[in-house]
């Protein structure tokens, strides 16, 4: 039986994993993807969420740092510019896995299965994937929001709408998307319901998509 196993090898399941591990207890994390994997994503790092690291990040991992924003909203456009870094914008596969990989220096480990289900048997929490079941004195569940695992906690209903996001990374020369947007984030509202669209300037390419509400999308 394990001390703890954590549902979800994404960042908040690895942190939680790393600093269980740390402490001592023996920790197994089930992620549903093999890492490293491809994650949509635009890839920026606020400045709340690198103080919440406990290490500075390779610089392989960062790709640009942010300083201000291009903000669209129909006809209109917004432009400002801090004296400082707002924003890192990483590279968030290789983000992942670098934070899995710490996980595991640390002590933890991983298996490749995603979570089916869990019963709370007492003494310990059963917890169900296809291979069988775990035996794990706590379980952290760091699925996602989009994952039904949180409701069984919570006994939410679930959700009547939901979002999606499209994104594509682009290509581009260095020189060009200095050019075009330096070191800002050009984000549109009023492109989506309930979302907005985004051009994201990273190393060598750009992460340009769009999210919205699936009910208010035409």
């Amino acid at each position: 039986m394990y001390d703890l196993i954590v549902a979800g090898g994404g960042p908040a399941g690895s942190a939680a994993a790393q600093a269980a591990a740390l402490r001592g207890l023996d920790v197994l994390i089930l992620e549903k993807s093999e890492f490293p994997r491809y994650k949509p994503c635009g890839g920026a790092l606020s400045r709340k969420a690198l103080s919440l690291l406990d290490h500075t990040l390779p610089q392989w991992i960062q790709e640009r740092k942010i300083t201000g924003a291009r903000v669209h909203y129909e006809d209109l456009m917004l432009e400002r510019h801090r004296g400082y870094d707002i924003t890192l914008l990483i590279n968030r596969s290789a983000f992942d896995q670098h934070l899995l990989e710490r996980a595991l220096l640390s002590g933890a480990e991983a298996k490749t299965e995603k979570v089916l289900g869990f019963r709370d048997a007492g003494e310990c929490v059963h917890i169900q994937t296809k291979e069988g079941i775990y035996k794990s004195r706590f379980l952290v569940i760091a699925s996602g929001c989009q994952d039904g695992l949180k409701r069984e906690i919570s006994g939410r209903e679930r959700r009547k709408t939901n979002g999606v996001c499209l994104v594509s990374e682009i290509e581009a020369e260095e020189e060009r998307i200095s050019e075009r947007l330096g070191s800002i984030l050009d984000i549109h509202f009023g492109v989506a319901g309930g979302g907005y669209g985004w051009i994201f300037p990273h190393r060598g390419y750009y992460s340009v998509g769009i999210g919205g509400l699936c009910s208010r999308l035409h």
